[in-house]
């Protein structure tokens, strides 16, 4: 046989082979994104950008403070506004639906954005860093990476005659639980800061909060007091999902029972602590969006209970029978409630 003619077969997969390592590279892959998490690592290196800024607008100010003071010109801007990296056609932020400013005479200052980020006095930071001797440090002002009111994620500034202050809010998991346990300004949670005093701020409260808990824990069974005050609770009950987290996608648990009878009740946060009210008074604010009422009897949406009974302490919720009405129950001194 004339070897030319010879036929040469190159090896090759078949389908089979082909659709088992496409599945097995899903397989990985899904695995890795779970594991790794992107979503968490984005937000972790957006926080780190928040970090860097603040130190970068803090250590431009720091030099303005040193190099200006006292001259011409100086200003760290009006003591009445608080000034935020949020663009806006009003010079009060009035189109970007604000949280309502709490102390009198406090108002919101904003500029058009093709100003925002300019540094001589123009931008966002009302300071003229071109005054500075050795001109100015920045190029541009910096802004929050993501920079948008309705996630509340933007920079603030506020300035007095001597003082000043920038802060950021983070969105990570990692430096909300940092902030948890040492927060910048004590009383101040969930808030990153810098400046040459963090507690000027005209929304600082120098009592600060007494407890915080967002119970947005994405791991673990902690509900870490965000407030600085090292309250942290402790998750019971049905978590959510399959990977053994008490919070997914803002949504807490399930219904597992009613509590007071022979079930367990669902999903839910104690904490333990022990606080000295002044004048024997204190406000509990309390947010829940249910995703089920309650429907049978003896069932209760409870949102909180200051105690393990179902019948004892102070206790918040949605009641049925009774048209799923709300209810506040309080315990006496004595045994009786109200």
């Amino acid at each position: 046989m004339n070897p030319s003619f010879w036929r040469h077969v190159s090896p090759a997969f078949t389908l089979i082979e082909l659709l088992v390592v496409i599945a097995i590279i899903a397989i990985l892959a899904v695995v890795v994104v779970l594991t790794l998490n992107p979503a968490q690592l984005l937000a972790q290196s957006r926080d780190a950008n928040r970090l860097s800024d603040l130190a970068t607008i803090n250590s431009a100010l720091n030099l303005y403070n040193i190099d200006q003071a006292g001259a011409p010109g100086f200003s760290l801007g009006n003591a009445s506004s608080v000034y935020l990296s949020l663009p806006d056609t009003s010079s009060s932020c009035v189109n970007l639906n604000l949280p309502t400013t709490s102390p009198s005479g406090i108002n919101y200052a904003c500029v058009v954005s093709t100003s925002s980020r300019k540094t001589d006095s123009s931008g966002w930071i009302p300071i003229n860093f071109s005054l500075i001797s050795s001109g100015s440090p920045l190029g541009s002002l910096p802004i929050d990476p993501t920079n948008q009111s309705s996630s509340g994620l933007y920079y603030t500034y506020y300035g007095t005659g001597t003082n000043y202050m920038i802060t950021a809010v983070p969105e990570s998991q990692k430096q909300k639980l940092a902030l948890a346990n040492n927060p910048p300004v004590p009383g101040y949670p969930d808030v990153m800061a810098n400046g040459s005093s963090i507690t000027i701020s005209p929304f600082y409260n120098s009592s600060g909060l007494l407890g915080y808990w967002p119970l947005n824990e994405g791991t673990g069974t902690a509900a870490y007091d965000q407030s600085g005050n090292g309250n942290n609770g402790v998750w019971h009950g049905a978590a959510s999902g399959t990977n053994g987290y008490y919070n997914i996608s803002d949504h807490m648990g399930n219904y597992v029972g009613a509590w007071g009878n022979s079930q367990s009740p669902g999903t839910y946060a104690e904490v333990i602590a022990s606080y000295t009210f002044p004048n024997n008074q204190a406000t509990l604010i309390y947010w829940e969006k249910f995703n089920q009422a309650a429907t049978t009897t003896g069932q209760r949406n409870m949102m909180f209970s200051t105690s393990t009974s179902p019948y004892g302490g102070n206790a918040l919720f949605v009641n049925n029978p009774g048209g799923n009405t709300l209810a506040l129950r309080t315990t006496f001194t004595d045994g009786s409630s109200l």
